[in-house]
């Protein structure tokens, strides 16, 4: 008898847990960025995607180094400064300087002179100054004061047009007032405002002498450096040769790298987007549904249909296998009582019989 309900319980389980079957799952639907749980009927696919961004050159000028401001340099993209201008020191050697080197010729030289001053050392009359450059008269501008009668110490200054060498100059000066008269006078030959020859001379009145510049002494000489080996003169003295040098540098582009991101998180690099941040990413989610399979037939829900449509669905199948079982348990639950009526009959037959046969 034991047995017999054993199994009866036994095929009960048995037909509960065999009614709990599911149609196959269907294809993954979309990822979206809502949130899905899963449970017995749904399977969740969770994909995590990242923001990718590429690198963008902000260009900055051409220099040396990096530096602060621009911390990257594009040796492939560069220019060269200008040359510098010849010097006797020699360069600081650096990377990617070329430093050229020349003998030069030193020379003392007059300057070319643009301007001449008349001064009165005494009373004097000076009625014009007339100069030459190789017999060709010079325009000049007169400064300050007129030529005429001159007090001690008044001067007279003349701006010439051009610059001219004393080597090619001549002067003619012309005196006004009586022939007995002598008036004293210094001639001041310069050059952007050095004198290179001054010239204390005197004539008498209503007179015009002449003079060629290069028979007087030059008084002031600069330096004059020339590639090329020159003639000397009086106004032209050669005084060594000079090592020269001169560089240029090699510069390239300063630039910094920014970044610009892509607007959509991805699951992989696309196009020039190739750099992930590991800081910036979202979950994605995608699913995938199955039914659970009752006596009736059962609709497998699109996996596209409305989430309240999915859930009428679910609770529908829920109350048809509810109703499966709670049929399946009152029938087992008749079988069982019948089962144990019957056995008790049959024992109070046997104990009947027992007691009839004693008697």
């Amino acid at each position: 008898m034991k047995k017999l309900i054993l199994i009866i319980l036994l095929s009960c389980f048995i037909g509960n847990v065999s009614a709990e079957e599911y149609t196959n799952y269907s294809d993954f639907g979309p990822f979206t960025e809502n949130k899905i749980e899963a449970d017995t009927l749904t399977d969740v696919k969770i994909e995590r995607r990242y923001k990718y961004y590429k690198y963008i050159k902000q260009l900055g000028p051409y220099g040396q180094d990096s530096n602060n401001q621009y911390k990257y340099l594009d040796k492939n993209d560069y220019i060269y400064t200008n040359f510098t201008d010849y010097k006797e020191e020699k360069p600081e050697e650096k990377e990617n300087r070329v430093v050229e080197e020349k003998i030069f010729y030193q020379y003392l030289k007059v300057g070319p002179i643009d301007e001449v001053e008349i001064i009165a050392d005494s009373e004097a009359v000076i009625e014009n100054l007339k100069l030459y450059e190789n017999n060709t008269l010079l325009n000049y501008e007169i400064i300050n004061d007129k030529f005429g009668s001159l007090e001690k110490n008044n001067k007279i200054i003349l701006r010439l047009n051009k610059e001219v060498e004393l080597d090619n100059l001549k002067y003619q000066i012309t005196s006004g007032g009586n022939s007995e008269d002598l008036y004293k006078y210094t001639l001041n030959f310069k050059g952007k405002g050095v004198i290179y020859q001054s010239i204390e001379s005197s004539t008498i009145g209503n007179y015009t002498i002449s003079f060629k510049n290069s028979i007087f002494a030059y008084i002031n000489y600069y330096d004059y450096f020339s590639e090329e080996k020159l003639e000397t003169s009086k106004s032209l003295k050669f005084v060594k040769e000079v090592l020269k040098y001169r560089y240029k540098d090699k510069l390239y582009r300063l630039y910094n790298l920014e970044k610009e991101y892509y607007q959509e998180y991805l699951n992989r690099p696309y196009q020039d987007y190739i750099y992930k941040d590991e800081n910036l990413y979202k979950d994605f989610y995608s699913k995938r549904v199955r039914s659970l399979i009752t006596n009736e037939k059962v609709k497998v829900p699109n996996t596209d249909s409305p989430k309240t449509n999915s859930k009428l669905s679910h609770k529908n199948e829920k109350n048809a296998l509810d109703y499966f079982n709670l049929i399946y348990t009152i029938t087992v639950l008749v079988i069982i009582i019948l089962v144990l009526s019957k056995h008790y009959q049959n024992k109070k037959r046997c104990v009947k019989v027992k007691k009839v046969m004693l008697c």
